[in-house]
């Protein structure tokens, strides 16, 4: 079995809007149930950092505490270095590290995070299992992952829900689960932290973001696969793509999808 297999495959690529989109995120709002936890000189992991637009905000919170970002690929890792130099950001760094398998002493970290990796991978268990590891007793760990199953459409486009369907059934395929979000809780307590609290919110994809949803449909590591395995054939992965589009244009179009976040401690 390949490294890739084994840890999971990331469904949504890193095609360019992609990468864009994760871009946009920052600490304030999509760590922002993270930081009453979080105090200076802390010594902080964030677990599948991407570009780093998050981690260099929950650097700031900690600062001048050490942050570090780990990423498995090295393109977004590379881009969250040289965000950091533009910025001047001297208490983080970025590695290309296997979120299951840390070079890293047991309980040199006082703080945990990760941003919708467990929903990626193959065994969030193993990650979360590793998350511990590298915390100190008593210290604090975050999660945040969606959850599909909470998902508003309007209007109901069917070729987009469809659509939508064989792209949740890929998501697994690849290793990952789009439901993930309401599994945080067990697998912290079975890893040994001690729960606090879980929140619901509202995650919107705007007209404007659903495009990099109908170029995945089309793009040669999701088309490919799905034509190959049966489950779709090009025409097929047109019509889903159109519909994202006939979606987009309507002007009441509305997507949402439920995130949840837990904190907890470890013991």
């Amino acid at each position: 079995m390949t490294d890739e297999k084994r840890r999971g495959i990331y469904t949504h690529g890193y095609d360019q809007k992609v990468v864009q989109q994760m871009g946009n995120r920052r600490a304030e709002r999509e760590a922002a149930f993270f930081f009453p936890h979080l105090r200076p000189r802390m010594r902080l992991l964030d677990v599948g950092c991407g570009p780093g637009t998050i981690t260099i905000g929950l650097a700031a919170a900690v600062a001048p505490g050490e942050v570090l970002g780990i990423d498995l690929e090295p393109a977004v890792v590379e881009q969250a270095r040289a965000l950091a130099k533009d910025q001047g950001i001297t208490n983080v760094r970025f590695e290309v590290w296997p979120a299951e398998e840390l070079p890293l002493a047991d309980e040199s970290f006082d703080a945990d995070f990760e941003h919708t990796l467990l929903e990626h991978v193959a065994s969030p268990s193993r990650v979360v299992q590793e998350m511990h590891r590298v915390l100190r007793p008593g210290r604090v760990i975050g999660l945040a992952d969606g959850d599909w199953e909470t998902m508003v459409i309007e209007p109901v486009v069917p070729d987009f829900v469809e659509g939508l369907a064989l792209y949740e059934r890929m998501w697994r395929h690849n290793g990952g689960n789009p439901r993930f979000g309401r599994h945080q809780h067990a697998i912290l307590r079975q890893a040994g932290f001690r729960h606090g609290e879980t929140m619901l919110k509202g995650v919107e994809v705007t007209p404007e973001r659903s495009a990099f949803i109908a170029e995945r449909f089309l793009s040669p590591r999701f088309a490919d696969v799905a034509i190959g395995l049966g489950w779709a054939d090009r025409p097929t992965l047109e019509r889903y793509a159109q519909g994202v589009r006939t979606w987009a244009k309507h002007p009441d179009a509305l997507l949402i999808t439920a995130e949840l976040t837990t904190v907890g401690w470890r013991v």
